[in-house]
């Protein structure tokens, strides 16, 4: 048996409002809340899959998804991530709300595009 290691997280922001929270872009994608590339963060990406491709060999299901995605609530949210988008296409794919009606049903009225991080 395997135990599994315990990581304990101290921030003085909230969980979900910056701090150690923002840090999960860099592993996830290479991207900042605004959709610019992070330093470092094409490699924290690179490294982060060939950790889930090791990981996935000894156990599939660990892989739940393939895709993040990030709304766009805004004007200005769609032109910082359709410019992400057409920077960086291997990383980023932009979705207009049409698109996304199309493959999911109605969204949001709220929902502007969204963009999809793919690893």
């Amino acid at each position: 048996n395997l135990e599994m290691p315990e990581i304990t997280i101290i921030d003085k922001a909230k969980p979900g409002l910056g701090g150690a929270s923002s840090v999960a872009g860099g592993l996830l994608h290479p991207f900042s809340p605004r959709g610019k590339l992070i330093n470092l963060g094409l490699e924290g990406l690179e490294a982060s899959n060939s950790l889930i491709d090791v990981a996935s060999e000894h156990e599939s299901s660990c892989i739940l998804r393939e895709k993040i995605y990030r709304l766009a609530l805004s004007e200005k949210n769609v032109m910082q991530l359709t410019d992400t988008s057409s920077l960086y296409p291997k990383y980023a794919t932009w979705l207009t709300s049409e698109e996304i009606q199309e493959r999911c049903g109605s969204p949001s009225s709220h929902l502007c595009g969204i963009v999809l991080f793919s690893r």
